[in-house]
């Protein structure tokens, strides 16, 4: 058994847009419709925290692709220089591992927004990132980011042209999430192209359920 529950896309209420030192930030807007996000050669994290932390079996995302990131040769995608995909979800997993004091000094500013999403007393896992990817031979592959140990993504489907989509995806085991890491990039390629959500709701797991 399981509940929906909508994520609200219409409004910046409760959604956070970070950004990667020297890299350029997406441009966000916020209506109706969802959210636009507009890539220019240009990446940034969206974040939604939740404000309690929530076991999740799954989620379900729609929209439209009004571009795809410039790669040439699609097999290289993910490699350094081409590390960038038209649509990551990201669920920010509770855990036990947390940064001391020089860690918080010497750690990226990325690493430090994801640290600080968890409760006081509390840790982080890792991200567990769901990647739409260009190349299709990578779809129902796993792996951990060759850059962070914290990052693990799972290619759950491919695309190959603009247009609408709609992905439902179930975990293989409920996660206990903390917050939800939209990602949509287009720095390393120098690629522009928008990406228009819909609507994105999750599923949230039976407390009681083993």
């Amino acid at each position: 058994m399981f509940a929906a529950m909508l994520i609200p896309i219409q409004t910046p209420e409760n959604w956070s847009l970070q950004s990667y030192s020297s890299i350029s930030k997406n441009e966000v807007n916020f209506s109706e419709r969802g959210v636009l996000v507009k890539v220019n050669s240009s990446a940034s994290p969206l974040i939604f925290p939740f404000k309690e932390k929530a076991r999740l079996e799954g989620f379900k995302i729609s929209g439209e692709f009004r571009g795809l990131p410039k790669l040439g040769d699609p097999s290289r995608q993910g490699d350094k220089g081409f590390d960038d995909f038209p649509l990551r979800v990201g669920f920010v997993v509770s855990g036990k591992n947390k940064l001391g004091g020089f860690q918080k000094l010497v750690a990226k500013d990325w690493v430090r927004r994801l640290f600080s999403l968890a409760p006081e007393g509390e840790g982080i896992d890792k991200i567990l990132f769901f990647n739409i990817t260009q190349d299709v031979h990578q779809v129902g592959t796993e792996r951990v980011h060759p850059m962070s140990e914290f990052i693990h993504e799972t290619f759950i489907d491919s695309v190959t042209e603009k247009g609408h989509f709609n992905y439902n995806y179930t975990f293989k085991v409920p996660i206990a999430v903390l917050a939800i890491w939209i990602s949509i990039d287009g720095d390393d390629t120098k690629s522009a192209f928008d990406v228009l959500i819909n609507s994105l709701d999750v599923r949230k797991a039976d407390q009681n359920a083993k």
